[in-house]
């Protein structure tokens, strides 16, 4: 089964949230005796040729060689041979001159024959898991390849070359060594998944900006301390993943991409957010946390459709009054920053269902939280609050409260200890 763009958002999410595509593991039940793994191999081929198929799944065999009788199956159009001991293809794999999907992924792979260029027809190639040290400028012949896989492998460079692949629409090169991306990267115009995450990226090239078809680009865990200004020209980008870098700054042309829904950011030493975040109409979830930012534009009330806003480990002091205007915002993580006081604009998120402020400096609670009936979540452990305000008692729907580490008075201790509901009673009777 062909995975090129049908697993595209699965993939972007496994990016950005776990860091990059995890090897699968190898079961007990598919591990296998090298002699029988190449017997089995002959099995399953005389097997497919018998019924007429047109795909192979040779995974998981433990196979160092392949049957020469696979050769002469040259109506085949799929071949997997992942998760085996293969240190090269043979020169013979080009007899396949049907192949469209070659998937030899998490090998031992070091070397590649120069007959694999002659398979014009591949249109999709996963080398991922390997051991190769570098890309031959011919697998540009590779004139039909949609999907290129080179993920976790040894590489310190990609051959420019790769910019006269045109059809590529996804390309994967994370968790290499790469240290720079050529310019001629620009030319991939369909490109629309792009995974450079895990490497030792310093920088960018302008011309990153001319992949117009992009909507999914991961850079996270490189070694970035700025971004070109032409990302802002990304328009299609949906998802953008930056975290783990050495980014001091975001460029205000990022306002510019209209299309982008999820950006992660985290784990940089930003200092300032430029005022045109706000113009990011379609963003959804944005991370921003543990940098170092000490305040926040008003701007950023202008994320209308923002559900998710991570904003822990900064150096935040205060909320711009217009937070308040994120009324689709679920979620909202600003622990471990130095937070005195929570405006009282922040009654007006009528969507949230997640407060979490623990580990800040706040002396008081807004009575207006008590406008947040969708709340399930408040963590407020970790402050200075010796007051609750009894308004906290209208959120119905609230399952979490947590007040741990604070000098509270009302409601009192024996209170506090008995949990949530016991607070949410006792304010109650307050009001």
């Amino acid at each position: 089964m062909p995975r090129l763009i049908s697993q595209i958002w699965r993939t972007i999410l496994v990016a950005c949230v776990v860091g990059g595509l995890l090897p699968l593991p190898l079961t007990p039940d598919q591990a296998q005796d090298p002699d029988d793994g190449y017997a089995e191999a002959q099995r399953i081929i005389a097997e497919a040729q018998e019924n007429g198929d047109n795909w192979l799944n040779l995974t998981y065999l433990e196979l160092t060689e392949l049957p020469p009788e696979l050769w002469a199956f040259t109506e085949l159009r799929e071949l997997s041979l992942g998760y085996n001991q293969l240190a090269t293809l043979p020169p013979d794999i080009a007899q396949l001159t049907n192949l469209e999907l070659l998937y030899v992924q998490d090998n031992q792979i070091s070397t590649l024959p120069p007959e694999l260029w002659q398979m014009t027809a591949l249109r999709e190639l996963d080398l991922g898991q390997n051991q190769l040290a570098e890309l031959p400028p011919e697998i540009a012949q590779l004139t039909s390849l949609e999907l290129l896989y080179v993920n976790s492998n040894l590489l310190a460079a990609l051959p420019p070359e790769i910019g006269q692949m045109v059809t590529l629409r996804e390309l994967n090169a994370a968790y290499n060594q790469l240290t720079t991306v050529p310019p001629e990267i620009g030319q991939l115009t369909n490109l629309e998944l792009l995974l450079l995450h895990r490497n030792a990226l310093s920088s960018l090239p302008p011309e990153i900006g001319q992949l117009a078809s992009l909507q999914g680009l991961t850079l996270q865990d490189n070694q970035l301390d700025s971004l070109p200004p032409e990302i802002g020209e990304l328009s299609s980008l949906i998802s953008l993943g930056l975290a783990n870098n050495r980014l001091t700054a975001l460029p205000p042309e990022i306002g510019q991409l209209a299309s982008l829904e999820s950006m992660t950011a985290n784990y940089n030493a930003l200092t300032a957010l430029p005022p045109e975040i706000g113009q990011l109409e379609s963003l959804s979830r944005f991370d921003v946390g543990f940098n170092a930012l000490s305040s926040l534009p008003p701007e950023i009330g202008q994320l209308e459709n923002l559900t998710q806003l991570h904003l822990s480990g900064n150096a935040l002091t205060t909320f711009p009054p217009e937070i308040g205007q994120l009324t689709t915002l679920e979620v909202l993580y600003c622990t471990n920053n130095q937070l005195a006081a929570l405006p009282p604009e922040m009654g007006e998120m009528a969507s949230l269902r997640e407060l979490i402020s623990y580990d800040n400096a706040l002396t008081s609670v807004p009575p207006e939280l008590g406008q947040l009936t969708n709340l399930q979540a408040l963590h407020l452990g970790e402050n200075d609050l010796t007051h609750l305000p009894p308004e906290l008692g209208n959120l119905t729907n609230l399952e979490a409260l947590l007040v741990n580490d604070n000098p509270l008075i009302d409601p009192p201790p024996d209170v506090v200890e008995g949990g949530t509901q016991a607070i949410l009673e006792y304010l109650r009777a307050e009001e």
